[in-house]
Parts: structure tokens; sequence; C-alpha cells
């Protein structure tokens, strides 16, 4: 189905659950336990910088400022990531605030790191780290361009440059639900693989279609995988990663299929799962 041969847990934002969403510590925390995947979200930065966040502005949930001190809401809207310089950005910490959806999660301070830097952090671990894989997600929607982010073809070559310049377009798939990014990465780098997220199964084929060439991977919802999506998989040799798939019996529903792997907030709870079928 796929062209890696490994069944990847994936952790989602590194380990949402356990350590702050797409800071260093979390992609570590991932990696330490065991996963071999890593799931994450970009943004461009006003001086070009590919930096990794799910939002689109400095989080008042999220992240305190640099004085330590709560961000208002009226202010984090006012931070957008696009109109910020790398050093404007550095000084929130983004992981020292309890995050109340993820009792579990172990807060430290941290602070939005390049896509570089994850990079480095995770090399710096080993071995192991040279063999992780990257499931990068562009945040992106056409009402947002020159907004929220860059127009595709400047989104797409920022990341490009950024993957090439770790030299690890063999370990990333891209994806996003703005296709335009990805026909923009197919043009500039054929080499990486391309990944859609699936969010209603009877789509599939529609989305495909719109992409306008068949992707390396799907990455449908846990709930949307059924014999019908799997078949259609099979048939065009996609990966599928299903997502957020947090609670075990989640997991146990998913791993019935032949999926590619799994992306979840836990990467401990899947790997505990996982490696016990092995044995």
């Amino acid at each position: 189905m796929t062209d890696m041969e490994e069944f990847l847990i994936i952790g989602h934002r590194g380990s949402r659950g356990l350590k702050p969403e797409n800071t260093i510590p979390a992609f570590l925390k991932a990696v330490k336990l065991g996963a071999r995947g890593l799931e994450m979200d970009l943004y461009v930065t006003k001086d070009g910088q590919v930096v990794v966040t799910h939002d689109a502005t400095i989080s008042a949930e999220l992240c305190l400022s640099p004085e330590g001190s709560p961000l208002k809401e009226e202010k984090s809207k006012r931070l957008k990531i696009y109109e910020l310089n790398l050093k404007d950005i550095k000084p929130f910490d983004c992981g020292s605030e309890p995050n109340p959806d993820f009792p579990e999660q172990e807060n430290t301070e941290a602070h939005i790191p390049l896509l570089g830097e994850v990079v480095e952090a995770i090399r710096r671990t080993g071995s192991t780290g040279n063999a992780v894989h990257y499931f990068i997600e562009f945040k992106s929607a056409p009402e947002n361009d020159g907004i929220y982010h860059p127009e595709p073809k400047v989104f797409a070559r920022k990341v490009v440059e950024a993957v090439r310049e770790k030299d690890i377009q063999q370990q990333s798939t891209l994806m996003s639900f703005d296709k335009r990014c990805l026909q923009e990465v197919r043009k500039l780098a054929p080499e990486i693989r391309i990944g859609i997220p699936v969010t209603d199964k009877n789509e599939l084929k529609n989305e495909i279609d719109q992409l306008g060439f068949t992707p390396n991977a799907i990455f449908p919802h846990f709930a949307e995988i059924d014999e019908n999506l799997m078949a259609f998989a099979d048939e065009h040799k996609l990966g599928v990663f299903p997502w957020t798939v947090n609670q075990v019996p989640e997991m146990e529903q998913v791993l019935q299929y032949n999926v590619s792997g799994l992306i979840t907030d836990y990467p401990d709870k899947a790997l505990k799962l996982v490696n016990g079928r092995r044995i």
C-alpha cells in the first residue's frame, strides 16, 4: 500500500497529550518513546522563516507573553505569525501554560521552533533520529492568502527549501487541505511524498481528481476508515494514516485494517498496544 516498509506510530503535533504541542520537547518525547513518525504544522514568518505552529497567531490559549503574563485574546489576534519576524516570535513561551484539554501534559518552557531546529534536535537523539518520518502540514487556505500566509507558490517554495536544507526529502510527506500548495510542491520537488487529508470518504475520488495527480498517502479521520476506503487505497497504492486516534478502543478499531500507521496525541498508548500485539 505504501513505499514505507514500517508501520508508523506518528506523534500528533509531537506528543500533544504528553508535552506542549508543536514544541521541541513534544517531538523529542515522541521519539524517545519510540515513535518513528512526527506530525507538525507550518507557517511562514514576515522574514521568510518556516516555523512549526498550528495557529496563525501566537495563541492566547497556549502561549505566555515574553514577560510571562497571560496573553489577551485581543492581542493574540494582532500577533499574526506572517506579520512578525522570527526574533519577535521567539520570546513567547508556548510551553508553560497548562492545556486543560490534555491534563496529562507535562508543561515546560518552550518556544515556537523553526522546522530546521526540530530536525536538528531529532538528529541529536542519535541513529534513530535519522529514521524519523516527518508529516508536515501547510496551514493554508485561499481566503487567507497575503493575510496569514504567502500565496501558494511562495509558501511551497519556502517549505521545499527548508526540507531540502535539512536533506529530509526522503523522510517527508507534505500535506494540506489547500491543494494549491501541494500542486506547487509537486512541480518543485517531485521526489517529496504528498498526502491529502480526508474528512469524507465518499469524496475521496473527487478530492484526488481536484488535486490532479495521485498522492502517496491519505490521512482520513479514523471514523472514515472502512473496507471500501481500504480497497481504494490498495488499488491506488496509497498509504493510509488515520488521525487523531487517542483512545485504545479507537486504536484497536483502526488496527483491524491494513493501515500504514496512525496519528495520535498519545504515542505511548499506541506503542504499548502495537508492541503488545507483536509479542
